[in-house]
């Protein structure tokens, strides 16, 4: 069975973002969406188990480990979960979605029973939600100071110099193929920080981080390697920054993967993850010295601004994690799991 694995969405500070509605409307396709508690997870989970096939899992940014959504490649069938903040809804129901309640398999009574507890709960969770968020929106602003830094440094002809030496060396043209892009999410804000998933069999292939503390050249580097992986006939996954507010957000690449190359490359934060043991490029090279040895002061207070607020925002949502825990527990006392099982099979 052959797994690629990526996060459905990650909070960032601008609000959540998930490219996965536009995996849903591919034409052709079926989704179920499963409408009910946090259990959804395992339901899914034995769905992926059941069917020997080719599958993309998508997992939970907010509790690592949990799977929020699977397509089945051969079957051309999605299986979702549907709780907020990712909530997808049908466009052409029965036809091409289908809703699954698992609402339908509860004892509302013992639900309405642990009213009081579960009102504190889900109060707690979006309180501690709302000190993350606050949190990243500081990181957020702190990483786009550095990003304007990089821009005002930043050295296009020799960047593009670069770029051309790695091309050839790295991405064949195809003849007579048409390449693609797709949007997934290979990294995410989660309880243990600045996260990332690798791609299915990445340790067979090259991976490249791209340490950058200005965040500018990376992602230009990032997004001209997308294109002309595509315009060479390949087909690209790109994955945006979670970390950064900017009006190109959308745009700000960091992790691109070429499957059909096991070629990998990572934007690295300086302040982030560390030790890293794969192939390293310095963007130093692609900033003139002189701005940012003038902006060094600044720069470096970004740097720990950005270890203070992601220590901040870390805290926070592995808080918000453990109480969406908490809440499992009670509907899962409260689930008929015969009926569950049966729908399980039935979908199955």
């Amino acid at each position: 069975m052959y797994h690629n694995k990526f996060y459905l969405g990650t909070i960032t500070p601008d609000g959540y973002y998930s490219p996965f509605a536009a995996e849903i409307n591919q034409p052709n396709r079926f989704t179920y969406i499963l409408k009910g508690d946090r259990s959804c997870s395992d339901f899914i989970a034995k769905i992926s188990e059941a069917n020997n096939s080719l599958q993309d899992i998508y997992y939970c940014s907010a509790q690592p480990g949990s799977i929020d959504a699977i397509t089945l490649l051969d079957k051309n069938t999605i299986v979702c979960d549907s709780i907020s903040p990712h909530v997808f809804e049908p466009e052409i129901q029965g036809a091409a979605q289908q809703i699954v309640n698992l609402g339908d398999c509860w004892d509302l009574s013992k639900l309405r029973e642990n009213y009081d507890e579960l009102s504190k709960l889900y109060k707690n969770y979006k309180n501690a939600a709302a000190r993350a968020m606050r949190a990243l929106i500081a990181v957020g602003n702190i990483t786009d100071d550095a990003y304007r830094i990089g821009s005002d440094a930043f050295l296009k002809e020799k960047t593009d110099g670069f770029i051309g030496r790695f091309v050839k060396k790295f991405i064949p043209k195809i003849k007579d193929k048409e390449g693609s892009i797709k949007s997934r999410q290979f990294s995410a804000v989660t309880p243990d920080g600045y996260s990332k998933i690798y791609p299915a069999n990445s340790e067979n292939g090259e991976i490249f981080y791209i340490k950058d503390e200005c965040i500018y050249a990376s992602s230009y580097i990032l997004k001209e390697l997308t294109k002309t992986a595509a315009e060479y006939g390949y087909t690209v996954i790109k994955s945006i920054c979670p970390i950064i507010i900017n009006a190109q957000s959308a745009d700000i690449c960091d992790g691109v993967s070429i499957p059909e190359l096991s070629l990998h490359l990572f934007f690295q934060h300086p302040a982030g993850e560390q030790n890293v043991k794969h192939k390293t490029i310095n963007a130093a090279r692609f900033y003139v010295k002189s701005v940012l040895s003038k902006n060094r002061g600044h720069l470096r207070f970004d740097e720990m601004a950005y270890q203070h607020l992601m220590n901040e925002c870390k805290y926070a949502l592995s808080e918000a994690a453990e109480i969406l825990s908490q809440t499992e527990i009670y509907y899962t006392e409260a689930a008929n799991t015969e009926k569950i099982d049966k729908l399980c099979k039935t979908l199955i």
